[in-house]
């Protein structure tokens, strides 16, 4: 898993508490505004309960804002992650993601940097901004995994391919599974 589960678990919580705690301010705030205009007609006073009105609608609609962020982040980070946990041989070309996610190459690789710096991603890296490559570590714990050298049944191919995963050769494009 590519996911940083505590890291998960914790924007989850503040994202909901946010919300919990957010949401009726909010709708005060949109009540008292909503009766401060129509009083603003009548009395010279209501200036300012518009004034804190729009000061409640700023602060919880900031808080929010905040709580959508992270909802947001939350599912980039799922979404990066089912797309590693699909990948063969460990590297992943950005072109090939921003495919997927019908945006441009540049707007995913800066969205995988900030969910990285963020801590929502691990075991993942960018190899090579110029390239725009993704390297997934399968393990936590720097140990190499076992790589296979497969023959592709097609072509005939030599292709490195990570134990008990599928790869795609890169002449072919034809399957070529690591079962040994």
């Amino acid at each position: 898993m590519f996911l940083s589960k505590r890291k998960m678990l914790l924007s989850k919580i503040v994202a909901v508490l946010l919300l919990i705690l957010s949401a009726p301010w909010v709708f005060l705030g949109i009540v008292g505004l909503g009766l401060s205009i129509s009083r603003l007609f009548g009395s010279a006073s209501a200036g300012e309960d518009l004034s804190v009105a729009i000061g409640i609608l700023l602060f919880f609609g900031l808080l929010v804002v905040w709580a959508v962020v992270l909802f947001r982040r939350i599912s980039a980070a799922t979404r990066f992650n089912t797309f590693f946990e699909l990948d063969a041989d460990g590297i992943l070309p950005v072109e090939q993601l921003a495919a997927s996610f019908g945006k441009p190459a540049d707007a995913v690789a800066k969205s995988f940097q900030m969910l990285l710096k963020h801590g929502y991603l691990v075991n993942c890296v960018m190899q090579n901004p110029n390239a725009l490559q993704i390297v997934l570590y399968r393990n936590g714990n720097n140990i190499k995994e076992r790589m296979d050298v497969c023959c592709c049944p097609s072509c005939g191919a030599s292709v490195t391919v990570r134990h008990g995963f599928v790869a795609v050769c890169p002449y072919c494009h034809s399957d070529i599974s690591s079962s040994k």
